[in-house]
């Protein structure tokens, strides 16, 4: 709201500067807003001889003139300081936006590192199932009483259900009620 009055108080600003610039007389070489003035100023004057001013002219509308000019000087410069202030502002916007891809590419390859790094691990998982299901339900169960409960969960919810049982019947009864609920519980 309050930038809105900025911009309208610059526009009336700037349409008075501008028909103010339509009524401006130069005359050897000085401003004059009216043709009148012009004029006047190329008349010869004798002593007691001089123009007749007409009613409302003064001799406030030179200075008048001056602060217009002053004012249209200054708008002036601040447009060029918005416009520098604006090509500042696309240029840091620009550099956002190249900051933002890049970090949108180190994201996809942080991405693809961590599923190639699940996918690795997968393997492995799938591996050591297989090698527990080869091993003899005995010597499988010592060592699954050696894991921690998480993995062992784990690794038996993978392996056939006969071959877990087998393997879970030869486990220290409390460790194997354990992985039994974890076993149960969804994952």
């Amino acid at each position: 709201m309050k930038r809105s009055r900025y911009y309208l108080l610059g526009g009336l600003i700037l349409a008075k500067i501008g028909l103010a610039a339509l009524l401006l007389w130069v005359q050897g070489g000085q401003l004059f807003l009216f043709q009148r003035d012009a004029l006047a100023a190329d008349a010869p004057r004798g002593k007691e001889e001089s123009v007749a001013k007409e009613p409302g002219s003064s001799a406030a509308e030179p200075a008048d003139m001056k602060a217009l000019l002053r004012l249209k000087i200054d708008i002036e410069k601040e447009r060029e300081r918005l416009e520098r202030e604006r090509e500042d502002l696309l240029a840091i916007r620009e550099e956002i936006d190249k900051k933002l891809t890049e970090l949108s590419k180190v994201r996809d390859e942080i991405k693809n590192q961590i599923e190639a790094k699940k996918a690795v691990e997968e393997q492995r998982m799938k591996h050591l199932v297989k090698a527990y299901s080869a091993m003899k339900p005995q010597a499988a169960a010592a060592l699954i009483e050696r894991l921690e409960l998480a993995f062992a969960v784990d690794v038996l919810s993978r392996m056939q259900g006969d071959m877990a049982g087998s393997i879970l019947s030869f486990v220290d009864k409390e460790k194997a009620a354990r992985i039994s609920q974890g076993l149960v519980k969804p994952r």
